[in-house]
């Protein structure tokens, strides 16, 4: 199962759609969406930051860490990475009159 989201961006000049993959994050995962545009001026060197064809999103790690704490341990002992438990956001551009 797949849930979506839409946040509009930092600038407001713009929605993304975003997806959560087997409902292991929700949009409490993200912190901020940067669409190409207002992207420009975004710290490259964040390690909280996920970079799509332009678009940004910011994740509050603290929500995102929270699932993982939950995950079955790997046999190396740590817990298994969020994307594995499918829990991986894609964001997808959209105009902000709401059309995709």
């Amino acid at each position: 199962m797949c849930q979506s989201y839409r946040k509009a961006c930092a600038c407001g000049q713009q929605t993304s759609e975003i997806f959560f993959g087997k409902m292991v994050l929700d949009e409490k995962s993200i912190a901020q969406v940067y669409c190409p545009e207002c992207s420009r001026d975004v710290d490259t060197e964040s390690n909280n930051r996920v970079w799509d064809n332009g678009w940004v999103l910011e994740l509050n790690l603290d929500v995102v860490r929270t699932p993982a704490t939950m995950l079955p341990e790997t046999s190396s002992g740590q817990a298994g990475q969020a994307g594995e438990a499918g829990g991986e956001s894609r964001s997808h551009s959209g105009r902000s009159d709401g059309s995709a």
